[in-house]
């Protein structure tokens, strides 16, 4: 890619032009829908996956609007017969087909025309000529786990003959087709029960040569550049070459807990800085996948850990006296007496069926998490409380206070509106002697007016 075909020099553009040639070579995922009475109404939605990636279609004002991790990754149209169309027409990298999300109701899909018994999902190959069929091609996939493969030879009429030692899925075809003359196109096919299992086209030159150019790798184009995840644990490994990268950075996220090596080669002054970053990033809960364990040597204790979907062998181990071992961080115990080729199926409790996760989540929202900002409840419940409790304590103090003002206020009133029986009878005593000096005194002057009277 030259960055002269670039108008925009960002991480962003750069990554999409990037992930754009990648994808130029991978298949094209098609989802076909039957035809609707009507369209679906304002609002109406639906989820679909593409790999990893979740992508929702919703109505809006009469049209299909999607959303998703990548803008522009899916494109998505009603047909005058009123039949969806959604596909990913840069290609499929990682040749997924595109599907509709596991947990979506059955009314959401009558809605889109999409149920399980009607959808069709399509895949279609790149073009390529007749030099590619020199001979015989053998293209393997896997659908629920099981490999499948088929072989893709030219006849002497120079058309594809496609055969398949063993029958495909129920409702998974392989067809082809050829546009032009000399240049001929696969095309794969997955109808009615095959749609609910996994599929992917495993990497191989045939496969290339065929123009199915898939890898297990993801790409997703984000404001941070490309990121390139993994979908069957396997390392990922990138090259790149370039020209005058004075002060160009390259950043990596999310790498596993691995050795990191660069090697710089080619003539002239070659320096290289870098700086890093750690991340605390939560444990995984449980086997990240399915896992068969075989018995290879019960005298000794040697077991095989087998990829289930794949059927590569990823370890050895020993068990301990105690039947143990260990694998992907999880502790398994082996029981009873093992004869050489004893095999174990071990999967992961992915949908958390019967485990204590769930508690388990909650209680860890007790604390705030430092990276998203969630949680800190027994905080804010311990602040609550001691608030309330402030409260309550003050409302007691001044019902406290509020009582005392209420009593002097009572004996204030008391003072002026009672009757206090000494301070009357100190009255009444002082009135009765009043009565009686004025009896006194009347008594005297009747006394003088009778001799008086007499001395007349």
């Amino acid at each position: 890619m030259h960055t002269a075909t670039l108008t925009d020099l960002s991480s962003q553009s750069i990554a999409a032009a990037l992930a754009k040639q990648i994808r130029s070579v991978a298949p094209i995922p098609v989802l076909k829908g039957v035809a609707l009475t009507q369209k679906p109404s304002e609002g109406d939605a639906i989820t679909l996956r593409l790999g990893q990636q979740d992508f929702v279609l919703r109505m809006t004002d009469g049209e299909i609007y999607i959303t998703g991790p990548e803008a522009g990754r899916l494109s998505a149209s009603f047909n005058e017969n009123l039949e969806l169309t959604v596909s990913a027409q840069d290609g499929s990298e990682m040749g997924a087909f595109l599907q509709v999300a596991p947990n979506t109701s059955a009314a959401a899909r009558a809605v889109f025309g999409v149920s399980e018994a009607t959808q069709s999902e399509v895949m279609t190959g790149r073009s390529f000529t007749a030099s590619a069929l020199s001979s015989p091609r053998s293209l393997t996939f896997q659908s629920g786990g099981v490999s499948y493969s088929v072989q893709v030879a030219l006849d002497s009429n120079a058309d594809l003959s496609i055969t398949s030692a063993s029958p495909l899925p129920a409702g998974t075809t392989v067809t082809w087709s050829a546009p032009t003359s000399g240049i001929y196109q696969l095309q794969l096919t997955r109808t009615g029960a095959s749609l609910a299992d996994d599929f992917r086209i495993l990497p191989s030159a045939n496969a290339t040569a065929l123009g199915l150019s898939v890898t297990p790798n993801q790409l997703t184009v984000d404001e941070n550049g490309l990121r390139i995840s993994t979908t069957d644990q396997s390392a990922i490994g990138i090259e790149a070459a370039a020209e005058s990268l004075v002060s160009e950075h390259i950043s990596l996220r999310n790498l596993p807990s691995e050795e990191l090596i660069v090697i710089l080669t080619g003539g002239g002054t070659r320096r290289l800085s870098a700086q890093f970053d750690r991340e605390d990033v939560p444990a995984p809960v449980g086997l990240p996948r399915s896992l068969d364990v075989v018995v290879t040597d019960a005298a000794s204790g040697r077991i095989e850990i087998i990829d289930h979907l794949s059927g590569d062998t990823i370890a050895s181990r020993y068990l301990d006296e105690t039947g143990m071992f260990n694998v992907a961080g999880v502790d398994l115990v082996l029981k009873g007496t093992l004869m050489d080729g004893d095999s174990f199926s071990v999967a992961g409790n992915v949908n958390g069926q019967g485990d204590g996760r769930n508690i388990s989540q909650l209680l860890a929202l007790q604390s705030t998490d430092q990276n998203s900002g969630r949680g800190g409840f027994s905080e804010k419940f311990s602040a609550l409380i001691l608030d309330v409790g402030a409260k309550v304590r003050s409302s007691a103090i001044a019902a406290a206070s509020t009582e005392a003002v209420r009593d002097a206020a009572m004996e204030i009133e008391s003072e002026f509106s009672g009757v206090n029986l000494d301070t009357e009878a100190a009255r009444l005593l002082e009135q009765q002697q009043a009565y009686q000096a004025l009896a006194r005194v009347l008594s005297t002057a009747k006394e003088l007016l009778d001799t008086l009277l007499r001395s007349i």
